[in-house]
C-alpha cells in the first residue's frame, strides 16, 4: 500500500484493522466499511477504515475500563 492509496484490498484492510479477512468481509456486509467492486474484486476506502476505527474507540475504551474494574474486583492486579 502506498501513502497515496485511497483504497485497499480486504486482506490489506484486515492488516490495518488487526483482524481476519473474514471479519473484514462481515463488516463490509454489515455496511460498516464502504467498498466498491472492481470486476470481481473488492476495494475498501481507507477513509472508511479510519472512520470505523474512530467509531470503535469509545466502545473499546469502555470495554477496557470494565475489564480493569473486574480485574480489580477479583484482586488480580499486582
Amino acid at each position: 500500500m502506498t501513502p497515496r492509496s485511497t483504497e485497499v484490498t480486504p486482506t490489506e484492510a484486515a492488516v490495518l484493522l488487526g483482524m481476519s479477512r473474514p471479519q473484514v468481509r462481515k463488516l463490509m456486509d454489515q455496511g460498516l466499511l464502504q467498498f466498491r467492486k472492481v470486476g470481481t474484486h473488492h476495494r475498501i476506502r481507507v477513509s472508511s477504515i479510519r472512520a470505523f476505527l474512530a467509531s470503535e474507540r469509545p466502545r473499546r475504551h469502555e470495554a477496557l475500563a470494565d475489564l480493569a474494574a473486574l480485574q480489580n474486583e477479583l484482586g488480580l492486579t499486582e
